[in-house]
Protein backbone atom coordinates (compact mmCIF):
# COMPACT_ATOMS: atom_id res chain seq x y z
CA UNK A 1 0.00 0.00 0.00
CA UNK A 2 1.13 3.52 -0.96
CA UNK A 3 2.05 5.79 1.80
CA UNK A 4 -0.46 8.34 0.17
CA UNK A 5 -3.00 5.48 0.53
CA UNK A 6 -2.25 4.69 4.27
CA UNK A 7 -2.01 8.38 5.48
CA UNK A 8 -5.12 8.89 4.05
CA UNK A 9 -7.10 5.94 5.42
CA UNK A 10 -5.16 6.51 9.14
CA UNK A 11 -6.39 9.74 8.83
CA UNK A 12 -10.18 8.77 7.86
CA UNK A 13 -10.08 6.27 10.49
CA UNK A 14 -9.25 8.92 13.38
CA UNK A 15 -11.40 11.14 12.59
CA UNK A 16 -14.11 8.73 12.60
CA UNK A 17 -12.90 7.37 16.36
CA UNK A 18 -12.91 11.12 16.95
CA UNK A 19 -16.43 11.39 16.01
CA UNK A 20 -17.56 8.68 17.60
CA UNK A 21 -16.54 9.62 21.20
CA UNK A 22 -17.57 12.93 20.50
CA UNK A 23 -20.87 11.13 20.16
CA UNK A 24 -20.85 9.25 22.81
CA UNK A 25 -19.56 12.13 25.34
CA UNK A 26 -21.93 14.14 24.23
CA UNK A 27 -25.42 11.38 24.81
CA UNK A 28 -23.70 10.70 28.00
CA UNK A 29 -23.47 14.37 28.88
CA UNK A 30 -26.63 14.73 27.45
CA UNK A 31 -28.40 11.74 29.53
CA UNK A 32 -26.79 13.41 33.12
CA UNK A 33 -28.59 16.61 32.75
CA UNK A 34 -32.46 15.95 31.88
CA UNK A 35 -34.70 17.98 34.31
CA UNK A 36 -38.04 16.51 35.36
CA UNK A 37 -41.31 18.84 34.43
CA UNK A 38 -44.14 18.58 36.90
CA UNK A 39 -47.08 18.83 34.16
CA UNK A 40 -47.18 16.18 32.16
CA UNK A 41 -45.06 13.33 34.02
CA UNK A 42 -42.36 13.77 31.42
CA UNK A 43 -38.54 14.99 31.33
CA UNK A 44 -36.87 17.47 28.49
CA UNK A 45 -32.81 18.87 28.46
CA UNK A 46 -31.76 22.29 29.14
CA UNK A 47 -30.77 22.44 25.31
CA UNK A 48 -34.31 21.61 23.81
CA UNK A 49 -36.51 24.05 26.06
CA UNK A 50 -35.95 27.11 27.72
CA UNK A 51 -38.51 28.14 30.37
CA UNK A 52 -39.47 31.56 31.93
CA UNK A 53 -37.70 32.04 35.10
CA UNK A 54 -39.50 32.85 38.69
CA UNK A 55 -37.44 34.89 41.28
CA UNK A 56 -37.62 33.07 44.03
CA UNK A 57 -38.25 35.96 46.22
CA UNK A 58 -41.62 36.01 44.84
CA UNK A 59 -42.49 32.88 46.94
CA UNK A 60 -41.80 34.72 50.29
CA UNK A 61 -42.11 35.62 52.71
CA UNK A 62 -45.09 33.42 52.92
CA UNK A 63 -43.65 30.01 51.52
CA UNK A 64 -40.33 29.98 53.64
CA UNK A 65 -41.14 27.45 55.59
CA UNK A 66 -42.07 25.63 52.80
CA UNK A 67 -38.64 25.81 50.97
CA UNK A 68 -36.29 24.66 53.66
CA UNK A 69 -35.79 21.60 51.04
CA UNK A 70 -33.90 23.67 48.93
CA UNK A 71 -30.13 23.98 49.85
CA UNK A 72 -28.92 25.92 48.84
CA UNK A 73 -31.75 27.94 47.82
CA UNK A 74 -31.76 29.35 44.08
CA UNK A 75 -32.43 32.78 42.89
CA UNK A 76 -34.73 31.79 40.67
CA UNK A 77 -37.12 28.76 40.05
CA UNK A 78 -38.42 27.06 36.65
CA UNK A 79 -41.98 28.54 35.93
CA UNK A 80 -44.23 26.35 34.38
CA UNK A 81 -47.81 27.42 35.35
CA UNK A 82 -49.47 30.47 37.26
CA UNK A 83 -52.81 31.65 37.72
CA UNK A 84 -54.46 34.29 39.56
CA UNK A 85 -57.75 33.61 41.10
CA UNK A 86 -58.97 36.89 43.12
CA UNK A 87 -56.61 37.37 45.97
CA UNK A 88 -54.48 33.83 45.65
CA UNK A 89 -51.85 33.30 43.58
CA UNK A 90 -50.77 30.17 42.00
CA UNK A 91 -47.54 29.11 40.83
CA UNK A 92 -45.99 25.55 39.93
CA UNK A 93 -42.53 25.78 39.54
CA UNK A 94 -39.29 23.99 41.00
CA UNK A 95 -35.37 23.65 40.80
CA UNK A 96 -32.52 21.20 41.92
CA UNK A 97 -34.78 18.62 41.31
CA UNK A 98 -37.58 19.71 44.28
CA UNK A 99 -40.94 20.96 42.01
CA UNK A 100 -44.61 22.02 44.04
CA UNK A 101 -47.62 23.49 43.28
CA UNK A 102 -47.45 26.75 45.84
CA UNK A 103 -50.76 28.36 46.62
CA UNK A 104 -50.31 32.07 47.99
CA UNK A 105 -53.68 33.47 49.49
CA UNK A 106 -54.29 35.92 52.75
CA UNK A 107 -50.67 35.83 53.65
CA UNK A 108 -49.93 31.64 53.63
CA UNK A 109 -49.10 29.89 51.54
CA UNK A 110 -50.06 25.78 50.64
CA UNK A 111 -47.68 23.81 48.95
CA UNK A 112 -48.70 20.40 46.79
CA UNK A 113 -47.25 17.96 44.36
CA UNK A 114 -48.31 19.94 40.97
CA UNK A 115 -48.82 16.50 38.96
CA UNK A 116 -51.62 14.84 41.53
CA UNK A 117 -52.94 19.05 40.89
CA UNK A 118 -53.81 18.04 37.08
CA UNK A 119 -53.88 14.48 36.91
CA UNK A 120 -56.07 13.86 39.53
CA UNK A 121 -59.24 16.08 41.24
CA UNK A 122 -57.27 18.09 44.18
CA UNK A 123 -60.05 20.15 44.37
CA UNK A 124 -62.00 17.58 45.65
CA UNK A 125 -61.19 16.67 49.61
CA UNK A 126 -59.90 13.41 50.58
CA UNK A 127 -62.42 13.72 53.30
CA UNK A 128 -65.44 15.71 53.72
CA UNK A 129 -64.39 18.05 56.12
CA UNK A 130 -62.38 21.09 54.68
CA UNK A 131 -62.54 23.48 51.41
CA UNK A 132 -61.27 22.36 48.46
CA UNK A 133 -57.80 23.73 47.87
CA UNK A 134 -58.32 24.30 43.87
CA UNK A 135 -61.58 25.11 41.63
CA UNK A 136 -61.76 23.71 38.42
CA UNK A 137 -61.52 26.68 37.12
CA UNK A 138 -57.95 27.45 38.45
CA UNK A 139 -57.13 23.67 37.56
CA UNK A 140 -58.23 24.60 34.11
CA UNK A 141 -56.55 28.31 34.30
CA UNK A 142 -53.27 26.72 35.34
CA UNK A 143 -53.63 24.37 32.16
CA UNK A 144 -53.95 26.77 29.97
CA UNK A 145 -50.94 28.82 31.39
CA UNK A 146 -48.88 25.39 31.30
CA UNK A 147 -49.70 24.50 27.65
CA UNK A 148 -48.69 28.30 26.37
CA UNK A 149 -45.50 28.14 28.46
CA UNK A 150 -44.51 24.67 27.22
CA UNK A 151 -44.83 25.89 23.63
CA UNK A 152 -43.17 29.14 24.16
CA UNK A 153 -40.36 26.66 25.86
CA UNK A 154 -40.03 24.35 23.04
CA UNK A 155 -39.95 26.62 20.68
CA UNK A 156 -43.32 26.42 18.77
CA UNK A 157 -46.36 24.24 19.19
CA UNK A 158 -45.05 21.46 16.74
CA UNK A 159 -41.88 21.02 18.60
CA UNK A 160 -43.73 20.90 22.07
CA UNK A 161 -46.04 18.40 20.63
CA UNK A 162 -43.43 15.94 19.43
CA UNK A 163 -41.90 15.77 22.93
CA UNK A 164 -45.12 15.14 24.56
CA UNK A 165 -46.14 12.41 21.76
CA UNK A 166 -42.95 10.81 21.69
CA UNK A 167 -41.89 10.57 25.40
CA UNK A 168 -45.24 9.86 26.74
CA UNK A 169 -45.09 6.35 24.19
CA UNK A 170 -41.82 5.66 25.37
CA UNK A 171 -42.99 6.26 29.06
CA UNK A 172 -46.07 4.02 27.83
CA UNK A 173 -44.35 1.56 26.39
CA UNK A 174 -45.91 -2.19 27.32
CA UNK A 175 -48.56 -0.81 28.79
CA UNK A 176 -51.55 -0.58 26.20
CA UNK A 177 -52.64 -4.32 27.77
CA UNK A 178 -52.95 -2.99 31.43
CA UNK A 179 -55.51 -1.15 32.81
CA UNK A 180 -55.04 2.48 32.66
CA UNK A 181 -54.57 3.31 36.20
CA UNK A 182 -51.86 1.06 36.54
CA UNK A 183 -49.60 2.73 33.69
CA UNK A 184 -47.67 5.52 34.33
CA UNK A 185 -48.98 9.68 34.73
CA UNK A 186 -49.08 10.79 31.75
CA UNK A 187 -51.75 13.12 29.67
CA UNK A 188 -53.31 9.75 28.98
CA UNK A 189 -54.89 10.03 32.45
CA UNK A 190 -55.60 13.98 32.77
CA UNK A 191 -59.23 14.70 33.76
CA UNK A 192 -61.63 15.02 31.46
CA UNK A 193 -61.89 18.56 31.15
CA UNK A 194 -57.76 18.85 30.94
CA UNK A 195 -58.11 16.26 27.40
CA UNK A 196 -60.55 18.26 26.16
CA UNK A 197 -58.15 21.41 26.83
CA UNK A 198 -55.28 19.34 25.29
CA UNK A 199 -57.31 18.00 22.13
CA UNK A 200 -58.65 21.82 21.53
CA UNK A 201 -54.87 23.09 21.73
CA UNK A 202 -53.80 20.58 19.14
CA UNK A 203 -56.64 21.53 16.80
CA UNK A 204 -56.01 25.20 16.76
Amino acid sequence: MKFGTRCGLLTRTLVAAICALSFVMSSAAKAGTWIEEPIFGLYYYPSEAHFTMLPFKTLLPECSKLLNEYRPRPKTLTLYATYRSGTKSLYIAGANGVLGLYVIESGTCDIDVPILALLRKPHIPPLHAGPPMLSDTEVSGLFDDALRRYTTAFGGKQHFLQWLDTLTAKKRGGCESQPELSCPQTYKLLLAPQKTQLENYRLK
